[in-house]
């Protein structure tokens, strides 16, 4: 698995679970808490984009490669970025209450699911960051 990440992550809204629970004594919908491998999720490119680069099915681990976190961020390496680096920020958030239309949804909330934003951070060179920071370092002494 060179080059590539397996990601695992958790939620649980607790007071909504317990709330549900007492309501309809149901422990199987995955409404209010779930593992990862539970749920379905989406990689997405950028912050305001709406495609997905990568789907991730309900029971399978979240298996990401280096060349696709960088393709949802609109991340190209150049030999610039390979010598200056490059920040990637990733935000991962959770839904029930999207449902694409569909009139089951209309009548509660529907299944957990999740989706990653990978965006990179403007003028963010990680060796740039790193150069200035010792140059710095120089000047206290």
């Amino acid at each position: 698995m060179a080059g590539q990440f397996e990601i695992e992550h958790s939620v649980r809204a607790s007071v909504f679970l317990e709330q549900y629970r007492a309501q309809h004594g149901d422990d199987t919908h995955h409404y209010y808490s779930g593992f990862s491998s539970e749920l379905e999720g989406v990689l997405m490119e950028g912050r305001y984009s709406r495609r997905v680069v990568k789907s991730f099915p309900h029971g399978e681990p979240d298996v990401v490669s280096l060349k696709q976190l960088l393709a949802a961020a609109n991340v190209t390496l150049d030999d610039t970025l390979r010598q200056s680096g490059v920040t990637v920020y990733a935000d991962l958030a959770y839904n029930n209450a999207r449902c694409n239309l569909s009139l089951s949804c209309a009548f509660g909330v529907v299944p957990l699911s999740y989706r990653y934003r990978v965006s990179a951070v403007p003028d963010s060179g990680v060796r740039s960051f790193i150069h200035h920071s010792a140059d710095a370092n120089h000047l206290r002494d």
